[in-house]
Order: structure tokens, then C-alpha cells, then sequence
């Protein structure tokens, strides 16, 4: 039974990121941060680079948080470094996306909601947010 994290993955990763919703992203970016939420790379369509590629972006962008712990870093980015060497993405030219972006190929980023997820990066968001689970 598919989570609310994977039913936001996975409608994020099959659009633009300028279409993306800030709901969504905050469902994967908490599923990640705080409830071991694991992206699984291989669910998504083989026929889609696009979809892939967005996907190896998103998560390695929500790694770059403090929130998550050293050891959650290590395993999803080696799932991200293995979907990065699959698909050898090629470096994008737009200069109005951010380069972690650009290094995934993509023409959109999330830069735009980077600063809606502050509020729940905190210890006491965290404390919060995992008290009610």
C-alpha cells in the first residue's frame, strides 16, 4: 500500500519542478527527514529519464539538510550515486537553475520552496512532528 510520501514522490518526479507543489515536497522532505521514508528509484518508469533524473535531484537536495542523520545520508546517497551512474545525466546550460540541478540535467529546480521548508528543519519541529506519529 503506497504511503502519502510515495503518492507525493512520485507525482513530483512526473511533472516539472516549476508545476511542483509545496505540499508535496514537504511530505517528502519530512518522510525523509524523520520518518525513514526510502525514494525507491526502481519503481519509477524505466521509459521516463525525465522522471528519474528529477527524482535523483529531489532526494539528493533534501540530503543536503541537517536534519538528517549521518546514517540516512550514507544509505540514500549511495541509492542516489548508483541512479546517478545509471543515467550519466547531462550537465544542463540553463543559468537560472540552481547547480545541483544543473548537474542532474534539469532545465527547473525547487529552489523556489527552499525557504517554505525552513520551519520544519528545527529540533523542535522535529520533536514535535515525531511526538505525534
Amino acid at each position: 500500500m503506497p504511503t502519502d510520501a510515495n503518492i507525493a514522490f512520485e507525482r513530483l518526479v512526473s511533472h516539472e519542478f516549476d508545476q511542483a507543489s509545496l505540499d508535496d515536497v514537504k511530505v517528502v522532505a519530512l518522510g525523509i527527514w524523520y520518518q525513514d521514508f526510502t525514494p525507491d528509484f526502481n519503481h519509477l518508469p524505466q521509459t521516463s529519464l525525465q522522471a528519474r533524473l528529477r527524482a535523483g535531484y529531489l532526494v539528493d537536495r533534501l540530503l543536503r539538510y541537517n536534519c538528517v542523520t549521518d546514517e540516512r545520508k550514507k544509505l540514500l546517497f549511495a541509492n542516489v550515486s548508483k541512479l546517478r551512474s545509471l543515467l550519466k545525466p547531462p550537465v544542463s546550460t540553463n543559468p537560472q537553475v540552481e547547480p545541483l540541478a544543473k548537474s542532474w540535467g534539469l532545465e527547473h529546480d525547487l529552489k523556489r520552496l527552499a525557504k517554505d521548508l525552513l520551519e520544519y528543519q528545527t529540533r523542535h519541529y522535529q520533536y514535535e512532528y515525531t511526538s505525534a506519529l
